[in-house]
């Protein structure tokens, strides 16, 4: 068996063990922020409220998952797991999320806690190997250094380990950026700029905190003078709102359901949570080392930035062409700048949103061959250095702000590297096929 055979079985096997782990782990979870969810949707789909997001809507679903949890029918984890979401907040769950949140939540549930956690569960852990694996897949790695890969986003990836353990919806949220490069690069421009719209729409739709993801792609195509591109795309994205809030109001069987979540909104923009309670969000660093808030000055800075290295790096002759589009691996790039930016300009940011910084981080690290511009020596030497930066410390002790700390810096670490091999590659012209 030849040596590059040998590293391939190696490399499968690790695989295989720690996604068998990740699932072992997750089966043992009570899944607290699905539960939340997951009560909010049940009481909505069976009836028992109409508005989720109102404190006396939540003190209702309060009451009907209570009732639930004391049913002899009851799993063990449903009954583990009400206790502590309902006690810490005085008998009101947390508001739940959009009403298309709760409707992909919902619709699929089988009324039995148990059956749909594992559900649930499994289909994340799914939806996150395979998003992975396929932006590995973009970025032209070969398989075995995907599988290596996909070991560390599965086994030491902090962001990920951190969302696995209460059963958030990072995974869904990964799965959307990963799509978008490959939707937007398709054979058929235009259908492709169609479905990217739609999708981005309907990830919106369900996790607002979605949208500075598109804002380096944004910035991009208008730099490159691709007016028609993002139009069509936005017929898209019509397209994409306006299937999710129908889905939204086959569900609730109202229409008003939007206009009830809208008032939650000044709370979601300007939450109370620290950093000792986990919002690791740029803002909320800063205001915890100095002081001062300076959350509303980080979107302009970000787009400032964005704005002057596509402006800095245009090349002629690719905004000459007749479709001046990015290829797809620069694509991925794009994207996870957005999760970055995502990170760095949101007000709450819990440690599971890191996780939408992975595209960037594979961006920066994959092997080199063929025609594609990649990290130099000392680039993948820092880029390595800063994968450490997201080991997960939350099991390890280290304090919630050095953590934040860590994890910034090693933002800032990879997305200086990715600009630097962004700059080269457009540099040279595009050399690979999209």
């Amino acid at each position: 068996m030849s040596g590059s055979r040998i590293a391939f079985v190696g490399a499968l096997a690790l695989a295989v063990v720690v996604v068998g782990l990740a699932w072992g782990r997750i089966t043992r979870a009570p899944g607290i922020d699905y539960y939340a969810t997951w009560a909010a949707s049940r009481a909505v789909g069976g009836g028992h409220v109409e508005d989720p997001w109102s404190i006396s809507g939540r003190k209702q679903v309060g009451r009907w998952a209570a009732a639930r949890a004391l049913d002899a029918h009851a799993s063990p984890r449903e009954r583990a797991v009400a206790g502590p979401v309902i006690a810490a907040n005085d008998g009101a769950p947390f508001a739940p999320g959009t009403p298309f949140l709760l409707t992909v939540i919902g619709a699929p549930s089988v009324d039995d806690y148990e059956a749909d956690y594992v559900f649930f569960s499994l289909a994340s852990l799914i939806l996150y190997v395979a998003s992975v694996l396929w932006i590995c897949r973009q970025l032209g790695y070969p398989p075995t250094p995907s599988l290596f890969a996909l070991s560390y986003f599965a086994g030491t990836f902090g962001p990920y380990l951190s969302g696995e353990g209460v059963a958030n919806v990072h995974a869904i949220q990964l799965a959307i950026v990963a799509a978008l490069p490959a939707v937007m690069s398709a054979r058929n421009a235009r259908r492709g700029e169609i479905a990217a719209g739609a999708l981005f729409a309907a990830g919106v739709a369900f996790k607002p905190n979605l949208l500075p993801v598109a804002l380096p792609a944004l910035v991009a195509l208008l730099v490159r003078g691709r007016g028609r591109t993002l139009l069509v795309a936005c017929a898209g994205a019509f397209a994409g709102a306006g299937l999710s809030f129908a889905a939204s109001a086959l569900f609730f069987g109202r229409e008003d359901c939007w206009h009830d979540w809208a008032r939650t909104l000044p709370d979601l923009l300007r939450p109370s949570f620290g950093v000792a309670m986990g919002n690791f969000s740029l803002a909320t660093v800063l205001r915890a080392l100095t002081g001062i808030d300076a959350g509303g000055v980080f979107l302009p800075l970000v787009l400032v930035g964005l704005v002057f290295f596509e402006a800095a790096t245009a090349e002629p002759r690719v905004s000459a062409s007749p479709n001046p589009v990015p290829p797809r691996a620069e694509f991925v790039a794009l994207v996870g700048l957005g999760g970055v930016a995502l990170v760095w300009t949101a007000r709450l940011a819990w440690l599971h949103y890191f996780v939408l910084a992975a595209p960037l981080l594979l961006y920066v690290l994959r092997p080199a061959g063929g025609r594609a511009v990649t990290a130099t020596r000392r680039e993948r030497i820092a880029g390595s250095a800063a994968a450490v930066g997201f080991a997960p410390f939350h099991y390890l002790g280290l304090p919630p702000l050095a953590m934040a700390l860590t994890m910034h810096v090693a933002l800032l670490v990879v997305v200086v590297l990715a600009l630097r091999i962004l700059r080269r590659s457009r540099q040279i012209g595009p050399t690979v096929p999209s």
